[in-house]
This record gives structure tokens, C-alpha cells and sequence, in this order.
């Protein structure tokens, strides 16, 4: 029997069918998983009227007020699809975005088709889109919804674009709705008209004026909603500097530290973390070269060479990468979650490159090109299927950031809220950590005294529980040295031990006592029978004692 030809609709399905099969497979793992309940699902989902009762009064609240420090209508409106028929169930919650996003790489294979790329080149490179595992974030966090909405419609965006024939056809218009859409889920898209910009330009061969003018209105709307971004995140504390010497020449810094961190991980994906440790001025060092070398030498070399497709990957990477690039200097400076759109650009390039050296090689080698680029695929799809392991629950997630990112003091102290009620040794242990990485954060104190306190309650026996209290009374007299020192005294006297030299220790380091105030503090409460108190004033001494009773 002779086989049926080849078609190019038959290999169309072929790869849509496997685009989709291996994106759900890839992350099934994180289906069956509960919700991250210590990593913002708990107010986004679980304790979110809006979310959980739909109403008129909620859909407008909605529309028309930020939510969570920022304003993502979309995002929002997305868990109406499950959550308030099945409840916030984090199985429910996972397989929605799992298929979500199938349809997401679906739109990528499309946008790669639409761009020239022959079946198989496009399947491999919405592959590498859609299984690297800085999408973990997205798909199995149910928080991350945000991105994978924001991607299927950059992707309709760009599709629309494509098809248009003229810059106020049908087509043109529903590609500026996309892109309104991508942006109301989450403001990463508001570059996105750049993008269709440089496509006109360096992949349309259209004139500059004219692909300018095309794209004016979306320009105007996304100017119009970085205003608006920009308000809200000041007033949410989400810009801010972090150092009162942190000027312009930091934040500089600090943005080509973050290009070319963010770029070798999206290469080289390893030690991914839901957090990361955070640049002060001085620890830069030769990241802030590094990042505007390599990308001016490969924007030179594309320009030298006329290579326009190597110049509209780096320039639309460029331009999707500007919102989290810290030239505005963000509270948090990486996220894995924040390159999701970005890679976008770097899977095209892909693609383009697996065609071009397989259009290069005649026959067996042109094969093995292809198979070179499918093992690349599949080992960014296994990195990914035992990231997506990571979050399946808390103790998984936090344990993993620590381990991959020790110097994220603000992971250890998620870990030591995560572990507080089972595993108290271990959370006061994570609580001094973080500690000891940001001596000068009250916060990290406060966590560090609930934890202790909730430790001496189970082993003294101490009732009714007053940790958490505890721990919000010392981050309110964080820096009120006789505030913090009527806290250690009132938990002295209702029995804790050990978690009272935290306010002690913190009111000492701001105010600090002579060593004959130290000593004679020593001898008032060995008098009382304290002797851990009296050996811990001793060690805040200069000097040994001068009692004999107290050598």
C-alpha cells in the first residue's frame, strides 16, 4: 500500500494535537495539587468575595477599581469560569489554567505558522514557549492565571495583526482589542504594539510612517494605561527606592544586572524560585557591564548584516522585557512569572533558526537538526515537569526557594510561616536565618518571635496562644526601644523563655546599655532565679563582670 500524502493542513493538526498533548502532559503534575494558600492564593481566590459571588456590584468593583495593587479586570473576572460553582478546589483551579494554557501554546504554534514557519520548525518552537519552566508560574500557581491570559491574547494580537490588511480593516481592530484584553489581564502587554510595530517593519518590509500611524491608537491606549499602572503601584509601595542612596545610577545598574540574569536563565533555566535575593547599591558589580555589551555587540552585528530577523527577535525581547526591567525600580526585581511573555520573542527566534539550519543541511542532517532541537524541547519539558513539583504544596514551594535561592530572606520567612504550626524547631530556625540576612527589617523579627513564642507554648505548655499577637505588637514597637522592652518584660512574666530576648535583643541593639547597667541587670534577675536572663545580659557585656557570684 502506498502512504497517503502529506499535506500541509495534515501536518497543521499533527502539530496542533501535539502542541496541545504535550503541553497538558507536561504539566499535569500540578493538577491534582492543593492551592498555595502562603503565596497570595489565599486573598486572590480563597477569601476574595468578588471572585467567590458573582454580582452586578462585584463586576463593576471589578472593572472599576484596583484589586491586590494593581488593575487586572480580566484576571479577575477568569476565576468566575470555576470558582464559584466548585468552589476555590485547587484541582478545579489547576486543570482549568492546564487547559488554558494548551490553548495558549496552540495560539503560539499559530503565531509561529503565521510568520512563515513550516509544521514542524513552529511545533518545536511553541513547545519551547510553552514547557520551559518559567512558565511553571503561570500554569500551576492558580494566582499566575494572570499570564496565561495575557499570552492567549498577545498571541490573537499578533495574529490579527498579521492578517490585517490595512491598519483600519476588521482585522486591525480585533488585534487592538486582543491587545486591550492581554493588558486589562496583566500590564506585561502593554508593550505589545511595539512589537506589531517592528513586525510591520523588519518582517512586513512596510515603511516605517506608515506602520507607525497603524499602530498609533494602541500606542495611545497603552501610554494612556502605563499612567495609570505607574499611580497605582506607587501608591501601593510597589515602586519605591531601597536605599537612601539608591539614585539613578543604581537603578541603571540594577536594570542590566536584571536583562542579563533574566536572559541566562531563560537560556540556562536552572535555580528557579518563586523568590529571589534582592540588589542593594555596591553588590552589582560586573552584571551591570555585562547586559548592555552583549546586547549592543548582537544589535550591531544584526545591523551590520542586514539580519532582520535576529534584530526583531532582540527588539521585541527588548521591548516586552521594559516593564520588569527595574528602569523603574520595582519592589520585587525578578520574578520567574515576569518572563513569560518576554520569551515569546526568544522562541520565534528559535524557531526561525531550527528552520533555517534544517533548510540548510540535505537529508539525514537536515533530520538531525530537527532532532537536536527536539531534545532541547524535551529537556526544557523534564526541568519543567520537577519544577512543576515545586508547587504542588507550601512546605514543597518554600523549601525549594530556600534551597535554590539561600540568600531570599524573604523565602526563609514564608518558610518559617509555613512550617510554624507543624514544625516549630524548623521555622525558628528559618526565622533566623532571614534574620540574619536583613538584621534592620522589623518584619523579620516579628516572624522570628512568633515562631519562637508558638515553640515555647507546645514545650511549656503555655495557654491560651499569643504568638501571633506577640508577633504584630513587636512589629508595631519595632523601633520604640521601651515599647520592646514592656513586651520581652509581660512575656517574662507569662511564662516565655527563650522568644523574649527577641524585643529584648532588638530594644538592645537600638538602645544599647552600659556594661555596669548590663551587670546590674545580670544580678537582679540571677536574684529572681532567670538565669538564662542573667547569662544573657552577661553576654551583651564588653567586659567580663566584676561580681565574683557572676563569672
Amino acid at each position: 500500500m502506498t502512504q497517503p500524502e502529506r499535506t500541509p493542513i495534515r501536518d497543521d493538526a499533527i502539530a496542533t494535537i501535539a502542541v496541545a498533548v504535550a503541553a497538558l502532559a507536561t504539566y499535569a503534575r500540578g493538577i491534582p495539587a492543593g492551592l498555595l494558600l502562603s503565596w497570595d492564593d489565599r486573598r486572590f481566590i480563597v477569601e476574595d468575595d468578588l471572585v467567590l459571588h458573582p454580582s452586578w456590584d462585584a463586576f463593576v468593583s471589578i472593572w472599576t477599581r484596583p484589586h491586590f495593587e494593581a488593575w487586572h479586570p480580566i484576571h479577575l473576572l477568569s476565576y468566575w469560569i470555576d470558582v464559584p460553582w466548585l468552589g476555590p478546589s485547587g484541582p478545579v483551579l489547576h486543570a482549568t489554567s492546564a487547559i488554558l494554557w494548551a490553548a495558549t501554546c496552540v495560539l503560539v504554534l499559530r503565531v509561529m505558522r503565521a510568520l512563515g514557519m513550516p509544521p514542524l520548525a513552529a511545533a518545536l518552537a511553541a513547545l519551547a514557549y510553552g514547557l520551559h519552566p518559567f512558565q511553571v508560574e503561570a500554569v500551576t500557581w492558580a494566582t499566575g492565571r494572570k499570564d496565561v491570559l495575557c499570552a492567549a491574547f498577545a498571541c490573537l494580537s499578533i495574529l490579527g495583526h498579521l492578517r490585517a490588511q490595512g491598519p483600519w480593516d476588521r482585522w486591525s481592530w480585533l488585534s487592538r482589542l486582543a491587545f486591550v484584553l492581554a493588558a486589562l489581564a496583566k500590564t506585561a502587554a502593554l508593550p505589545l504594539p511595539v512589537v506589531l510595530l517592528l513586525l510591520d517593519v523588519l518582517h512586513r518590509g512596510r515603511p516605517w510612517k506608515a506602520a507607525l500611524l497603524a499602530q498609533a491608537p494602541s500606542l495611545a491606549i497603552a501610554a494612556g494605561l502605563s499612567v495609570v499602572v505607574a499611580r497605582i503601584w506607587q501608591g501601593n509601595r510597589m515602586i519605591r527606592d531601597w536605599d537612601p542612596g539608591s539614585g539613578p545610577a543604581f537603578h541603571a545598574g540594577l536594570a542590566s544586572a536584571t536583562f542579563l540574569r533574566q536572559t541566562i536563565a531563560a537560556i540556562l533555566p536552572i535555580r528557579l524560585s518563586p523568590l529571589y535575593p534582592l540588589d542593594r547599591p555596591g553588590t552589582l558589580g560586573a552584571w551591570v557591564v555585562g547586559g548592555p555589551v552583549i546586547l549592543a555587540a548582537l544589535l550591531a552585528a544584526a545591523w551590520r548584516w542586514r539580519w532582520k530577523r535576529p534584530a526583531l527577535v532582540l527588539l521585541s525581547y527588548l521591548a516586552l522585557f521594559l516593564p520588569v526591567s527595574n528602569l523603574l525600580p520595582l519592589y520585587w526585581q525578578r520574578a520567574d512569572r515576569w518572563m513569560s511573555l518576554p520569551l515569546l520573542p526568544l522562541a520565534i527566534g528559535f524557531g526561525w533558526a531550527v528552520e533555517g539550519v534544517a533548510s540548510r543541511l540535505p537529508g539525514r542532517r537536515g533530520i538531525a537538526a530537527h532532532a537536536v532541537a527536539a531534545a532541547l524541547v524535551a529537556a526544557l519539558a523534564g526541568a519543567t515537569v520537577v519544577h512543576v513539583g515545586a508547587y504542588t504544596t507550601d512546605d514543597r514551594l518554600w523549601s525549594r526557594a530556600v534551597s535554590a535561592q539561600p540568600g531570599a530572606y524573604y523565602a526563609w520567612i514564608k518558610r518559617c510561616e509555613v512550617l510554624r504550626d507543624s514544625r516549630p524547631s524548623e521555622a525558628v530556625d528559618a526565622c533566623r536565618k532571614a534574620v540574619a540576612l536583613r538584621p534592620d527589617l522589623a518584619l523579620r523579627h516579628g516572624a522570628l518571635l512568633a515562631a519562637f513564642a508558638m515553640k515555647e507554648e507546645r514545650d511549656l505548655h503555655l495557654s491560651p496562644s499569643r504568638a501571633i499577637l506577640l508577633g504584630e505588637a513587636f512589629m508595631k514597637a519595632a523601633d520604640d526601644p521601651k515599647a520592646l522592652r514592656v513586651i520581652a518584660g509581660d512575656m517574662l512574666r507569662a511564662g516565655y523563655r527563650e522568644s523574649m530576648l527577641v524585643p529584648l535583643g532588638r530594644s538592645l541593639d537600638i538602645d544599647p546599655f552600659p556594661d555596669d547597667r548590663l551587670e546590674k541587670a545580670a544580678l537582679v534577675q540571677k536574684g529572681f532565679g532567670n538565669d538564662f536572663l542573667s547569662e544573657y545580659y552577661l553576654s551583651r557585656m564588653s567586659r567580663p563582670p566584676s561580681d565574683p557570684s557572676l563569672r
